[in-house]
């Protein structure tokens, strides 16, 4: 029995997430309506999911309107058509995150699939013309039972951080 009051206490301590930022310095904006473009590997397709839904929670309470697209290495839309969704949504920023690294564990006898524990993201909030970085994060988070047990804490850090750099009213 007390095993199992030990769980929770033990299954959050495996779980880690932070987020490093840089703002340009002549950048005074303030989100209000973002497009988000989310990419990583098919084994972070979890992840991704479950971050867009909670860190729109984040988002909402800021009073920003944002929509979301999770890239599929496999679609068949084309660049033409993915532009064209977002000037239809007409977003003020447009925010990459782009899965940079995998971090990924076997079981202890070497064989059968591997679990993506963890990853680091590159974060960039970027003006609509796409040549200007107004702000960057790198956000790593780690799960200790994959990485999508680090969704939550992985959405409130990159979103504090957000806070934290002044890019909301």
């Amino acid at each position: 029995m007390r095993l199992l009051l030990l769980l929770p206490l033990l299954m959050g301590s495996c779980i880690s997430s932070y987020v490093a930022s840089n703002k340009a310095s002549d950048f005074e904006g303030k989100l209000e309506k973002v497009y988000i473009i989310l990419r990583g590997s098919e084994s972070a397709n979890g992840f991704f999911y479950s971050f867009r839904d909670e860190f729109g929670k984040h988002l909402k309470t800021k009073g920003v309107k944002y929509a979301f697209k999770v890239l599929d290495p496999l679609a068949l839309e084309t660049e033409e058509q993915m532009m064209a969704k977002i000037s239809e949504f007409d977003p003020q920023y447009v925010m990459m995150i782009v899965q940079t690294e995998a971090r990924s564990t076997t079981n202890g006898y070497g064989w059968n699939n591997s679990l993506n524990v963890g990853g680091t993201f590159d974060v960039q909030l970027r003006d609509l013309s796409g040549e200007k970085i107004l702000w960057r994060a790198s956000l790593k988070t780690d799960g200790g039972w994959g990485i999508e047990t680090s969704v939550y804490k992985a959405a409130q850090k990159l979103f504090d951080r957000m806070v934290e750099d002044r890019l909301f009213n």
